[in-house]
């Protein structure tokens, strides 16, 4: 017994001589109640009840604090329910008693289920006794007349007062909901507060600087446990009830529209609440902006299918993008440190290779980076210049977009059939299609927003030059002095490079998101004018030299006839 929930004690008290041996039940329905004296009142009257009536009070109580009876939670999944168990395992003995304040206590659901759990509890052997008026419901005084009477009447009587508080509380809901006061409903997030009038909300500065912070890192490429390490380091207040920064509260945050100001109604639909899919603008005072929500969600998804990082100076800065050439296997980022070695010194090393499969040659990581890094940038940036990724990206937003439209206003449409018509199987069907597509288009047209609300990152904005210049300086520092734009840098590249395959002395092919094809570029300086082998089919793309008179941006051609590496 040293796991029984809702119990105060961990052991049943062995029985004291021949005493029957008693045991409290307490039980109200909400927190706040915690605050007076309901749980005092109730063990008293069962302390004096036992006392009067030589009764062995156990210490182990047990108690359902804030949990429904009318729903039952107290019987499915409370300290009522223990209690139950208890006494089928046999560590309750038959004849012992248990003391409720009033049958109320026990059930508030309708009166075919709270006298089918009466007796349960007497045909288990319970004697419960309403300690109010002293009466006593074992096997043989329930089947008396006026017992069952009292107990019909009491539980009725209960569960009218909780139908009637719950249609109460629906109604004042559905009030609110319709009114949609500014201060309608419960407690608002944790970086804001009620403002002084209570009819509204206002920030709470510091803590919606903590907010915008977990944005902008998470924009940034920063991972949930990276931002929790960050902002307990630097002593960021949380926005939230804890005592410091956890490593799923950044998570939690970026996906909470609250932060655009956004409050979606719910209702309770039996034992849950669910959201009534009506969105409210402008119920919250937004904090952050609608484009940094969309930078940070599109960030998030971009690292789903990212292998977690282990390297907290982002060093790697080609995670989740980078394969062999060879043989298409991962391309693993390896530190090797020891006395031979220089700081900082790592390989690119062949996951095939590494459980001995093939024999793909290691790479110098600072090598092969800071071959890659020049080659690559001013490809994205062409690609970007010349209106590739972000045209795409605009046209298909805008697709996407127009059938939105048109699906909500098909959802309209059905909506007021169904009002006029009735229910139909038909029109139902039809209407949860239409809602999951618009969801899927919801998420799309998100992603694709991000994308062109930043164009890549503030490393390719303006004069590439100087952005690549930042971009070597960064992934050639051995320390943590350059974190900050590594994290950015991965990032910008994990928006438009899907793929990166690496012949390391030879070439590199890149395929973009959105992209279908490899286009071959030339990075490394010893390399052949054409690399040996390509790979069928491969674009081959190579930026030409200022004094040869070429656009400096670069060339394109398709290669024929290449053979697979």
């Amino acid at each position: 017994m040293n796991n029984l929930p809702h119990v105060t004690t961990n052991e049943l008290t062995p029985a004291i001589g021949t005493r029957p041996k008693a045991y409290s039940y307490v039980r109200f329905s909400t927190k706040r109640q915690a605050k007076g004296d309901s749980l005092q009142r109730q063990l008293e009257k069962s302390r004096r009840y036992a006392a009067e009536h030589d009764l062995d009070l156990q210490e182990a109580t047990f108690e359902d604090l804030g949990v429904s009876a009318f729903d039952r939670s107290n019987v499915t999944r409370g300290a009522l329910a223990a209690f139950i168990k208890t006494v089928e395992s046999g560590a309750i003995e038959p004849g012992s008693y248990l003391l409720v304040e009033s049958l109320d206590r026990l059930s508030r659901s309708d009166v075919l289920d709270a006298m089918s759990l009466l007796g349960k509890l007497v045909k288990l052997g319970i004697r419960v006794v309403t300690v109010i008026d002293g009466r006593v419901l074992d096997e043989d005084t329930v089947k008396e007349p006026m017992n069952v009477m009292y107990a019909v009447l009491v539980f009725v009587r209960a569960n009218e007062e909780s139908e009637t508080k719950a249609d109460r509380v629906k109604k004042a809901h559905d009030r609110k909901r319709r009114s949609k006061s500014t201060f309608a409903f419960g407690q608002g997030p944790g970086w804001l507060r009620p403002n002084e009038a209570r009819d509204g909300w206002e920030a709470i500065p510091e803590l919606v600087e903590s907010v915008r912070k977990v944005f902008e890192y998470t924009a940034n490429g920063y991972g949930g446990t990276a931002i929790a390490r960050i902002a307990n380091r630097e002593g960021w207040p949380v926005p939230a009830r804890a005592a410091d920064w956890h490593k799923t509260l950044p998570g939690k945050l970026v996906a909470n529209r609250r932060v655009l100001g956004e409050f979606e109604p719910q209702v309770k639909a039996g034992k849950q609440r669910v959201p009534t899919g009506e969105v409210w603008q402008s119920y919250y005072p937004a904090v952050v902006s609608e484009a940094l929500f969309n930078q940070a969600n599109a960030a998030v998804a971009r690292r789903v299918d990212l292998p977690k990082r282990r390297d907290i100076g982002y060093h790697n800065i080609f995670q989740g993008m980078l394969r062999c050439g060879h043989c298409g296997g991962t391309l693993a980022r390896k530190s090797k440190n020891g006395p031979k070695n220089s700081l900082g010194y790592a390989l690119y090393v062949c996951a095939n290779r590494d459980r001995g499969v093939t024999a793909c040659p290691n790479w110098n990581a600072a090598k092969l980076e800071s071959a890659l890094i020049r080659p690559l940038m001013t490809y994205i940036a062409a690609d970007i210049q010349e209106g590739g990724a972000r045209e795409k990206a605009r046209q298909e937003v805008g697709e996407e977009r127009a059938a939105l439209l048109r699906e909500q206003k098909a959802i309209n449409h059905l909506l007021t059939t169904l009002e006029t018509m009735g229910g139909s199987t038909a029109i139902a069907g039809r209407l949860r299609a239409l809602e999951a597509s618009v969801d899927a288009r919801t998420a799309k047209v998100a992603k694709l927003s991000a994308l062109l609300a930043d164009p890549v990152t503030h490393v390719f904005e303006g004069d590439l030059v100087p952005a690549i210049e930042r971009a070597l300086a960064a992934v050639q520092d051995v320390s943590l002095a350059w974190v900050d734009e590594r994290a950015r840098l991965h990032q910008a590249l994990l928006r438009v490079v899907k793929e990166l395959r690496v012949w390391p002395g030879s070439h590199a092919a890149v395929r973009l998101q959105g992209d279908d094809e490899h286009v071959v570029l030339i990075p490394f300086a010893e390399a052949p004018p054409r690399p040996a082998f390509l790979g069928a089919g491969l674009r081959f793309w190579q930026e030409e030299s200022p004094e040869s008179g070429a656009d400096q941006v670069g060339g394109e051609q398709v290669v024929e006839g290449c053979v697979a590496g």
